[in-house]
């Protein structure tokens, strides 16, 4: 299941009733046997939160940016 930008950017200066939240879903989404993905990690700040959290993967700045669909090819 993948958490949107908006939930996880900023997560680890977010207030603690949001971070709460956010550990509530991806606690609920792995009982349900799914993995949770942060989308948006940008900084190692994020990224660690989210590994607090228990997010199975994370995607964003932080792990590479967007490229072209043609320079895949070369």
């Amino acid at each position: 299941v993948k958490f949107d930008f908006g939930l996880v950017h900023g997560l680890n200066e977010a207030s603690q009733a949001k971070q709460k939240l956010v550990a509530e879903l991806v606690r609920m989404v792995k009982e349900l046997g799914s993995m949770a993905l942060a989308e948006g990690v940008e900084t190692e700040a994020e990224a660690e939160i989210c590994r607090q959290m228990g997010f199975d993967l994370i995607q964003g700045y932080l792990t590479g940016r967007p490229a072209p669909l043609d320079s895949l090819r070369a």
